[in-house]
């Protein structure tokens, strides 16, 4: 079995770059490994550019494939935010857009996925908008997911200043702001 820098680097020459940078992530979340240390391996142009699009925050390889496509359309991400009265989100998008990504690690139980309802439902009530997709729809189903992110960015829902609500009279309104925490 090879040790983790002769890992990491067939991976960063073996694998597509998405999935060389999933396992950089991994490496760096479980801090089994440094970005400097990363950085230092990584020293070819292909490296370079895994090591570039790294991000130890993220938690399991379907945040980390959903941030790099999302971030690829480009798309303004934030990745492992915390939200008052939700607790940490996987990804958020603009002001607004909730991204959760369930793996069957920590979403297989029915007491995980009932916690997973209230979060959204929270979220909801603060206002946010929730997307989830599961393990099989980022690896098989993306072109769809991505279709209905974009679908929410593209009526600027993603942000607070771009929501209309209809008023009685029908006619669109600006919402006011609804700080985030």
């Amino acid at each position: 079995m090879d040790d983790l820098p002769t890992a990491l680097l067939m991976a960063s020459r073996c694998m597509t770059v998405e999935r060389a940078v999933c396992a950089l992530d991994s490496a760096l979340h479980l801090k089994l490994f440094s970005r400097t240390q990363a950085r230092w391996l990584l020293a070819t142009p292909r490296g370079r550019r895994i090591w570039q699009l790294s991000d130890g925050r993220s938690e399991s390889g379907i945040e980390t494939l959903a941030r790099l496509r999302l971030r690829s359309l480009g798309l303004r991400v934030h990745v492992q935010v915390k939200i008052r009265g939700v607790g940490r989100v996987d990804l958020l998008i603009g002001d607004r857009l909730i991204i959760e990504l369930d793996g069957d690690q920590w979403h297989s139980t029915k007491d995980q996925r009932e916690e997973d309802r209230r979060r959204d439902s929270a979220g909801v009530a603060l206002g946010y908008l929730v997307l989830r997709a599961g393990y099989w729809r980022v690896l098989d189903e993306w072109e769809g997911f991505e279709r209905e992110v974009l679908a929410v960015v593209r009526r600027r829902d993603h942000l607070w200043r771009g929501r209309l609500r209809t008023s009685v009279h029908g006619v669109g309104e600006a919402e006011p702001r609804i700080p985030r925490w």
